[in-house]
Order: structure tokens, then sequence, then C-alpha cells
């Protein structure tokens, strides 16, 4: 299953070379969106009184690339506080924003915008906002860079070096664990189930892209914030439907950095005794 996301980000030229190089991107198309007639051209575009921005299609794979991480990486790629202008790029088309056609996604992407905004002391000029419409661009615009190699990118080619270079390192002992084993990302969403955690969990659908944290009571998901924050584990024991279960969780980390939380489901034989704690 594959999923969509519109970025706004400047020289739409630069911007889908850029997300083209991310490992988990199954295409793109350079249009623009949110503007205010049918159909327009570059050249009504270019004028700045249509209202669009020229904008990136990314379809992914959340199974590959979760959205929280898609959105970090698209903030590598802008300047958040400059108003339509990214670069020597200047005009209304040239703003920056994030267009969403999915309503389930606009916490996710209010996680990381927000995180990120806290960084500045100025409020941040990239729009969040439902995508209204969106257009392909001409055919000469589309994968303009890899037909034009030396032709004009306001982004540098170490960023587009970095994209090709990024990829998540989800533990080895974590794929290799023989239970129910859950990856998420630092902002809840799942990155990763092994068969037997999606066979666990099959009655809630496919929840890989969405986020874990709709799993958990207020209580646990308060537990897993905090185990984020501290680089901790923790280990309890549930009852449901039957079944006795401990769950473990504990902090992955890439690169040093916390890059969110494995949760192992494992089902406890019935003949275990209990045993309470203190």
């Amino acid at each position: 299953m594959t999923k969509e996301i519109y970025f706004a980000g400047g020289c739409f030229w630069g911007t889908q070379h850029y997300f083209k190089q991310i490992r988990g991107i199954v295409d793109t198309a350079a249009g623009y969106a949110n503007g205010n007639i049918p159909a327009p051209t570059y050249q009504e575009v270019y004028t700045d009184t249509t209202g669009y921005a020229e904008t990136v299609k990314v379809i992914y794979d959340p199974v590959q690339i979760p959205l929280s991480l898609l959105v970090e990486l698209y903030f590598k790629s802008i300047d958040p506080l400059s108003v339509n202008k990214q670069g020597e790029d200047t005009g209304t088309r040239y703003r920056t924003g994030i267009y969403f056609s999915d309503e389930e996604d606009l916490p996710v992407i209010r996680k990381v915008y927000d995180r990120i905004a806290s960084q500045y002391d100025a409020p941040l000029a990239v729009e969040l906002e439902p995508l209204r419409n969106f257009y392909p661009a001409e055919e000469y615009h589309q994968d303009y860079l890899d037909k034009n190699p030396s032709g004009y990118c306001h982004l540098p080619e170490a960023l587009f070096e970095f994209a090709r270079n990024y990829q998540i390192n989800i533990p080895d002992w974590a794929k290799e664990i023989n239970c129910a084993v859950t990856v998420c990302d630092t902002e809840g969403v799942i990155i990763y189930m092994n068969d037997k955690s999606k066979e666990t969990f099959a009655s809630y659908g496919d929840l890989v892209g969405k986020n874990l944290m709709g799993c958990h009571s207020d209580r646990s998901k308060e537990i897993i914030r905090k185990l984020m924050e501290i680089s901790g584990t923790n280990c309890y024991t549930i009852s449901k439907n039957g079944l006795r279960k401990m769950i473990y969780q504990t902090v992955w980390k890439n690169g040093g950095q916390v890059a969110g939380l494995v949760e192992i489901s494992i089902v406890l034989p019935e003949d275990m005794p209990h045993y309470d704690r203190g």
C-alpha cells in the first residue's frame, strides 16, 4: 500500500530531484497546488496571480519510510523562515508548504512541524493545509534535472547525496527475535512489524504507518513518551482475550540518536505463576 503527500519547496526541479533520491519513494510528479484557476499553465503560474505554488507530489511506501521522517527530510531541503523565496527564486509560486490529502496524516505532520517550529524564535513560513487541487506541470518540467544534469537548481549537490545515502537502520536484533516485534519512530508511527506481530494484531488491520499510541492506554502512552526522553526500558504484563502477555519496550538508536521504540510482545504459558510487584 502506498500513500501520497505534497511538498512545496521552492523551484520544483530541485525538490522533485531531492525526493527521488530517498529510499521508499515510489513516484514523484512536479506540479502546481492550491491555486484559484483550473489546469494552469507554467506561464500563468509564473505571473503569481493564480495562487498556485510549485509543488511535488510524492508517492511513498510507509513501510520503508514513515511520513514523520519524510516531513523531517523535507525541512532539511528548505529555509522554513523565508517568505515566498527559496534560494534565488522569489515569488508566491515559490512559497513553502505541506499539503495533505488524508486528514489522518495531519497529527503526524503537525507533531514534526511543531517540533521544528520550537527551534526558531520566528514563526515558520511553511503552509500546512489540506490539498485543494493539484495539476501536473508540463512534461518538460518532469524529472528536469535527470534530463538536464547541469541545469539550474537551488539545492546543493550535497543534499542530494545525503538523501541517496539516508536509510532507516532498524536494529538487526529486533528482526531476529522469535516473537511479536513492533518498531516505531520517535513520533510513535509504526515502521516495522515482523510476521508474528502482524498476526498478533491482525484484528487492528494494517498498522504499519499508523501510530502505535493508538494501541495503548493514556498511562502507557505517557510511559512510552518518557522512555523516548530518557532512552530507557519498560516491562509489564497484561491479560487480554484470555491470554497473558509480557510487553517489553526499549528505545533504539540510529547514529547515536534516539530513533524510536521497539516493543516485544510475548505470550506467557497458562501455567506460569503470577508474581506481584513489591
